[in-house]
């Protein structure tokens, strides 16, 4: 494996979601010394229409027999398919983020990666789990990561306005839990996102609407802005199962860390929270009693900011850009 370049959708993809993914790209791009080069709209379509066609494997087929290139792309992608929908070539490098697929899914993903030499898994315990499907494919484990632009210093300060903040998608669980805490105290206030006619806000259950925060640098002002926020990995207390079990942990993890926020959480011990410690900086929570024990404890607490500088020194994106380079990939 030799990279040469970082394959983007950054011409083609503008949901708020990709623009993290964009940044990993760019801090990637400087440390490896790697172009960035753009996804064509068009190739992708034609993927999926092969696929439709049920060519996939002709086209698989094609790309074995071509002329081989001097180097591979890095190429990031955002949820594992058990499709031939993405220009998965044997020039390419992908790395998986989301993967969410049942073992009944595996033989058309094992079909749809084939052609690639190598392929980075982000979650550890997805990583697992294909090791013990007897996967083909051969697989490395590359965890996600915080780009460094965001890093903590020891002289970094944030004005704390909100008391408590729910970033992103609301494990259900925690909310009801906030719910019944606030009906327990009136002056009580928290701040969460809601979907109003397709467009993402932040709302405070004392001061209404706050405003939408779907850039990169107003989300982490958003939470810079908390003193305290919940964690919970995206399987946890689902009811439509969209992970097929699965509790991979997330950026936003790193992001609320280096934003200075007292967490409390919901997830599962299992390889990846294993892997990220989570228990050190996100007590989990059982039962509301727990909840409200830990609201009132943490109201008079503040973050040990050293313990989070030496956490989050292992986690930015430029450690694993040495990942990379120890895989010889250079």
């Amino acid at each position: 494996m030799r990279l040469k370049k970082i394959l983007s959708h950054r011409r083609t993809e503008l949901w708020p979601s990709w623009q993290l993914v964009y940044e990993w790209e760019d801090i990637l791009s400087i440390q490896l010394d790697l172009p960035i080069a753009h996804v064509s709209k068009t190739y992708v379509i034609l993927f999926k229409i092969f696929r439709r066609l049920g060519l996939s494997s002709l086209v698989q087929w094609i790309d074995l027999k071509g002329k081989e290139t001097s180097g591979q792309s890095l190429y990031f992608v955002m949820n594992a398919d058990k499709y031939f929908n993405y220009p998965l070539t044997k020039n390419t490098v992908p790395v998986i983020i989301d993967f969410y697929l049942s073992k009944q899914d595996l033989p058309e993903f094992y079909a749809a990666y084939k052609n690639c030499e190598c392929v980075l898994i982000s979650s550890l315990e997805a990583f697992n789990f294909l090791k013990n499907n007897n996967c083909p494919l051969e697989i490395h484990h590359f965890p996600l990561s915080l780009p460094d632009k965001y890093k903590l210093y020891e002289n970094s300060t944030f004005e704390k306005k909100i008391n408590v903040l729910f970033a992103g998608r609301r494990n259900p669980i925690l909310w009801d839990y906030v719910k019944k805490y606030a009906e327990e105290n009136p002056d009580f206030e928290y701040v969460y996102q809601t979907n109003q006619n397709g467009i993402l806000l932040y709302e405070s259950n004392k001061k209404g609407i706050l405003g939408e925060f779907n850039s990169r640098e107003g989300y982490i002002n958003l939470l810079r802005s908390a003193k305290i926020s919940f964690y919970a990995t995206p399987g946890m207390d689902e009811i439509e199962n969209r992970t097929n079990g699965f509790n991979q942990v997330t950026p936003r993890f790193f992001e609320l860390l280096s934003s200075g926020c007292l967490l409390i959480g919901r997830y599962p011990s299992n390889p990846d929270t294993e892997f990220y410690n989570l228990n050190e900086f996100c007590p989990g929570v059982h039962t509301y009693s727990e909840f409200k024990t830990l609201m009132e404890s943490l109201s008079t607490k503040s973050y040990s900011k050293n313990d989070y500088i030496i956490y989050l020194n292992k986690h930015y994106t430029s450690m694993r850009a040495e990942q990379l380079k120890s895989m010889n990939t250079l």
